[in-house]
């Protein structure tokens, strides 16, 4: 039987390069402005990140202590 070459699903360092370089050259003007709230939910979002971990890790060692 004959080993078929299928196409690799990661893109090629030559094309990640190619767009890359397109990315700096092809830059556009941003015509936004970051709300003065926008730290404020940015921190509110990083503590409920933290305190969600905190609750996976506790519930986790506590059903691997049970277990036992």
């Amino acid at each position: 039987m004959r080993d078929i070459a299928y196409p690799s699903s990661r893109p090629s360092p030559n094309l990640i390069y190619r767009a890359l370089t397109l990315l700096i050259f092809l830059e556009a003007p941003l015509k936004a402005y970051a709300d003065p709230g926008s730290g404020l939910l940015l921190w509110q979002l990083a503590g409920a990140f933290c305190i969600g971990v905190m609750y996976h890790v506790r519930k986790f060692f506590s059903s691997r202590k049970n277990k036992k």
